[in-house]
């Protein structure tokens, strides 16, 4: 542990102290965003997703990405899976922050609403050694609005998603901006589908034990000095008083929340050091407590564990980038990873275990000829822990070639090694954990190639091939590095204006494995079929339609499962009048009923009303 941290913070010393040349050639960025933000700097190819003007969960959001899977797991969070890579092996970024994954190394992105959301980006291929450790099954950077008002007030008022309630302003002032927001939401027994067969433990029309009332505070602001620096800070905190857990349709077993919360901070800054070198650099904390409770029966009668967790992030990650014939970027991302838990099962007094984790990186960009560029990175990962003496290395080096042409198109060829680091549940769970896991590692192959057909149809596709060893999963009841699985695939997406007031876009993904591992949740085969229409009076429509193919599905006692396929249709009409967006919204027009994970069905069909108002 002792070397993790000399390491870190002689690193760190090198970039803050380094007093790189002048130049004329000026560049300026803002501070938050301190990932690298095109797709020649991240490796691997860069997805941008234009987001809906609705307050929904970024969940949703997300299903609007080729390759991407969103399921609902035992504890009624959200579980992302990209291109068959599990929840924990993802990172989930807020402007380049990394959001604290807990205890299970998942982050629940149903916590997060999208209305402070501008755009998704997403690295579904070989990542950047910029990011860090802990990339193994891609990035999702998540990157907020910039919008000047007074105040606004929004309401959100669903059947079955969640109902919301919200209070915002956000202003500048010269050099100076501020933003803040205060919400509460609320989800009541949402209705299943009418085609839903009940079972012994669920009742069918309302979905059982699934209520849930939660309370989001945020606040951020920004600033220049010496009209050239800048700094910036952000501060969030989300409360649950109760939670009721949906169990599986067939257990008798539920669960609840008690005293969920969730707080954050971070103060960024982007300072030059010359005219075409500076230093930007991120200090952020997390920090998570809740109180579990699972019962046997339906009616809380018979507790059968009663669990407090406490954990905490504290992450710093400097980056120093110098601009001359190409760019170069060094940099080091360290966090600090704490638990604490006491229950009335295996720990019955309180049981702190901590682990750092972190990587160091080097990183050029280049453009060779006005039509092809290079970037390659070296990281070296790290990680050690608090019942084990030795630290853990992990190599991962990357590059990609980009070839333009005259016509806009861009081919890309990227290769590089991932790593996902064990999750603190892997390594100390007092039942199941093995402190003396290692990294599972990936090699990530991706080749992309977009270009304009005619005028306005634009194609975008990407084939891939990903060797991933050391996955890591229970083996007699204790987690070990057993698995070895090779996936590939491939996605394409075709988006046109077909006339002045209407868009359209369809895409299709592709997934196939082998190996000693089953990607369980994520279908073979997906598709989708978008649509956006200008009509008379300002009005807006959008339709979305869904089709998920059959797939295996795993239990809670390990055994797999057959899901049949799916489809779903949306839609939304909206109208904005000055200061006053409306939006009507029907979802899972056809009812269809349908498991997101076996013994989780979706909501059936849901009416939703957004209102907001803006006094500017």
């Amino acid at each position: 542990m002792k070397k993790l941290l000399l390491i870190s913070v002689g690193f760190i010393s090198t970039l803050i102290f380094a007093n790189p040349p002048d130049s004329l050639k000026q560049f300026h960025l803002h501070p938050v965003r301190v990932v690298a933000e095109s797709p020649q700097a991240s490796i691997g190819r860069v997805e941008s997703l234009r987001l809906p003007e609705n307050t929904i969960p970024i969940s949703e959001a997300l299903k609007a990405s080729p390759g991407l899977s969103i399921t609902t797991g035992t504890r009624d969070e959200s579980n992302l899976r990209i291109r068959g890579f599990r929840k924990n092996e993802v990172l989930v970024m807020i402007d380049g922050r990394p959001l604290k994954k807990g205890d299970w190394g998942n982050v629940d992105i149903s916590k997060i609403l999208i209305d402070d959301i501008a755009e998704i980006r997403i690295v579904k291929g070989p990542a950047s050694s910029l990011y860090g450790a802990g990339t193994m099954g891609g990035v999702v950077n998540l990157i907020s609005k910039r919008q000047d008002h007074i105040i606004s007030l929004e309401s959100n008022l669903h059947r079955n998603l969640v109902n919301s309630q919200r209070l915002s302003s956000s202003l500048s002032f010269g050099d100076f901006r501020y933003k803040a927001s205060l919400t509460r939401d609320e989800r009541r027994p949402y209705h299943l589908s009418e085609d839903f067969t009940p079972t012994p433990f669920e009742n069918g029309v309302l979905r059982n034990h699934s209520y849930q009332e939660a309370w989001h505070a945020d606040l951020g602001s920004e600033w220049l000095w010496d009209d050239l620096h800048e700094m910036a800070f952000d501060a969030g905190f989300s409360y649950i008083p109760y939670k009721e857990i949906p169990s599986s349709i067939y257990s008798r077993e539920t669960s609840i929340y008690e005293d969920w919360y969730r707080a954050r901070a971070s103060v960024s800054m982007d300072a030059f050091t010359s005219l075409n070198s500076n230093l930007r650099s991120q200090l952020y904390f997390d920090s998570s407590g809740d109180t579990f409770e699972r019962f046997r029966d339906p009616n809380h009668q018979v507790s059968d564990l009663r669990s407090r967790l406490y954990s905490i992030n504290i992450g710093l990650a400097p980056t120093f980038e110098y601009r001359g014939a190409g760019t170069l970027s060094l940099g080091t991302k360290t966090e600090f990873r704490r638990v604490n838990r006491k229950d009335d099962g295996p720990y019955p007094e309180w049981t702190p275990n901590h682990a750092v984790v972190g990587s160091v990186f080097s990183q050029y960009q280049k453009e060779l000829t006005e039509r092809l560029s290079y970037t390659t990175g070296l990281g070296l990962s790290f990680f050690g822990h608090s019942q084990s003496d030795e630290a853990k290395f992990l190599l991962e080096p990357s590059g990609a070639f980009y070839w333009t042409t005259d016509g806009g198109s861009v081919s890309s060829l990227s290769y590089g090694i991932n790593s996902a680091i064990p999750t603190m549940r892997q390594l100390f769970s007092s039942q199941k954990g093995n402190p003396d896991l290692k990294a599972s590692r990936a090699q990530k192959l991706e080749l992309g190639h977009s270009r304009h057909l005619i005028k306005n149809l634009f194609l975008d596709t990407s084939v891939y091939y990903n060797n991933v060893r050391n996955l890591i999963d229970l083996v007699q009841e204790k987690y070990a590095n057993i698995y070895h699985v090779q996936s590939y695939g491939g996605e394409i997406s075709l988006s046109a204006q077909l006339l002045k007031q209407w868009e359209t876009s369809v895409q299709y993904a592709h997934l196939s494995y082998f190996g000693n591992y089953a990607l369980s949740d994520s279908p073979p085969h997906s598709a989708q079929l978008a649509n956006t229409v200008q009509l008379p009076y300002g009005l807006r429509l959008k339709t979305q339609s869904d089709w998920i193919s059959k797939r295996d599905s795993l239990d809670d006692i390990a055994t797999f499962h057959s899901l049949p396929a799916y489809f779903t249709h949306d839609l939304a009409l909206s109208v904005t009048f000055k200061n006053l967006e409306t939006e009507l919204s029907l979802s899972n027009i056809l009812d269809q009923d349908y498991q997101s994970e076996y013994g989780f069905p979706a909501p059936g069909r849901d009416f939703g009303l957004k209102i907001k108002y803006y006094l500017r």
